[in-house]
């Protein structure tokens, strides 16, 4: 009986520590996909950003759509508080 009982407290033990190592294996992996966007976000700015510097006349439509659409990615972004759950401040 007290084999069954020590057996029985082990697989609690054992299905508590499944729970916090899967706790943490979630936030970490979230915190990892909301640094993965802020880069990918850091990223095409550097592509963008020497077309945006010419003349207007100089740069295709395609960039200006290219800068609106990662402003606007970056908008939902902030609104969502991402930056903040990585622990940047947001102004």
């Amino acid at each position: 009986m007290e084999i069954l009982k020590s057996v029985a407290y082990l697989a609690e033990v054992v299905a508590a520590a499944a729970i916090v190592v899967a706790v943490l294996s979630y936030a970490l992996s979230r915190k990892q996909l909301n640094f993965d966007v802020i880069t990918s976000c850091t990223t095409r700015w550097q592509q963008i950003m020497p077309a945006m510097i010419r003349p207007k006349d100089d740069r295709s439509s395609d960039v200006e759509e290219r800068y609106v659409d990662l402003c606007n990615e970056e908008l939902f972004y902030f609104k969502e508080g991402v930056p903040a759950r990585l622990g940047w401040p947001l102004g």
